[in-house]
């Protein structure tokens, strides 16, 4: 019986010493036979280092300075050496089984893995829900991403992502300055360009809801919203050049006005001024969007209404569109 893969979980960690323990335990505690956990700490001021010093010999760390989620996720990768790698935010945890269901469904030549994560709140207390809540997709969505680009599909955070490392030497190192936050934005968005996806409905993990989150946001400000649209942009650019290196064509104008959340980004920022859309795009484009039937039945009359109203309820109905899930 051929040896199982190696799976390498490579934890990335800035000042969330109160969590890292946490985390790291539910790497070492994998069913999976053979594990290799990298600890990777991004310039952390707290006592982050003090909690991965005592570990010891059972996991590697990399000590970098604060260069952010990028960097520490190459720096992760070049260190590890699994066939299947998964890159672990170190306020999350793994559920015991995660490893070896990615390592099983991986053996077939998908390139990511993924599976939604059950939320919990800052004490581990499970508040019921999975993130994200819709069903995630399977198989070639190449079709899928060309079309529409960047988002194209429900994705899960960095945590319930598993990789082949035959993808991640494709597409690593990242451009770590570009991507200090969003670093599992650029993995998955490039994905589909180079393999088929599996998707798993079960939970691979916990998501820790604590109010410091990077991505987690129940409410979304107009500046969350704009580092959002710059975002888009960036995994735009980069989802272009990558088909472009392979022979596949690449049309982001469509992919940005095709998109209703990008949109409603671009018309909330530039309301009044030349820069914003027209309010028919963010209809043509809602109409156009993977929205389900159902939530797009909501969807259209609150973007039709949004011209008609006053400023700063037109900001408060927008932001809170974005900030559903």
């Amino acid at each position: 019986m051929a040896e199982p893969p190696l799976v390498s979980i490579v934890i990335n960690n800035h000042d969330y010493g109160r969590f890292l323990a946490a985390a790291i335990d539910s790497a070492l505690t994998q069913t999976h036979p053979r594990i290799e956990v990298v600890v990777v700490d991004d310039g952390s001021a707290d006592r982050s280092r003090a909690v991965i010093a005592g570990y010891g010999a059972r996991i590697h760390a990399v000590l970098q300075d604060n260069l952010g989620q990028g960097a520490a996720v190459n720096a992760g990768f070049a260190a590890c050496h699994g066939r299947v790698v998964n890159f672990l935010d170190a306020d999350d945890g793994l559920l015991p089984d995660a490893a070896g269901r990615a390592a099983a469904a991986l053996a077939g030549g998908a390139v990511q893995w993924l599976a939604p994560l059950a939320l919990v709140d800052a004490a581990g207390q499970p508040l019921g829900r999975t993130f994200p809540a819709r069903p995630l997709p399977s198989g070639d969505l190449l079709a899928r991403v060309l079309a529409f680009g960047p988002w194209a599909y429900p994705v899960t955070p960095t945590s319930g992502n598993f990789w082949s490392r035959a993808f991640l030497e494709q597409v690593l190192p990242m451009p770590a300055e570009r991507f200090r936050l969003g670093a599992d934005e650029y993995l998955s968005a490039l994905a589909p360009l180079y393999g088929p996806l599996v998707a798993d409905q079960r939970p691979a993990g916990r998501y820790r809801t604590h109010g410091a989150n990077a991505y987690w946001r129940d409410r979304l400000s107009l500046a969350d919203a704009a580092e959002d649209c710059r975002c888009f942009e960036r995994v735009a650019a980069l989802l272009a050049e990558h088909a472009e290196r392979l022979g596949l064509s690449a049309r982001p104008e469509r992919w940005r006005r095709r998109d209703w959340r990008q949109q409603l980004r671009l018309w909330l920022l530039h309301r009044g001024d030349p820069a914003a859309p027209p309010p028919g795009r963010l209809l043509a484009a809602a109409l156009t969007d993977q929205t389900r039937p159902g939530r797009k039945a909501l969807l259209l009359p609150a973007l039709a209404m949004l011209p008609l109203l006053p400023a700063a309820a037109a900001r408060r109905l927008g932001l809170s569109l974005l900030a559903r899930r």
